[in-house]
């Protein structure tokens, strides 16, 4: 296997991931919703919902590292 093959594979799996992660992060309502603006904007994360968000932030800078190096490789 090449090293090549290797940043693909993980640039798509990092992909895959970060799709999902997103996705479980819970949305709220949006500009769409009733009440304050920035109703949920000061509110810490806890729980579930932290550890979810970090693993987002972390699986977001890996695939940046992967799709950088797949440039120039």
């Amino acid at each position: 296997m090449n090293f090549d093959l290797i940043l693909k594979i993980g640039q798509a799996m990092f992909a895959v991931f970060l799709i999902g992660l997103v996705l479980l992060q819970g949305g709220g309502a949006g500009l769409s919703g009733g009440g304050s603006l920035y109703a949920n904007y000061f509110s810490s994360k806890r729980g579930f919902d932290k550890y979810i968000f970090y693993a987002t932030i972390v699986c977001f800078v890996l695939f940046g590292i992967f799709s950088i190096a797949s440039i120039f490789i």
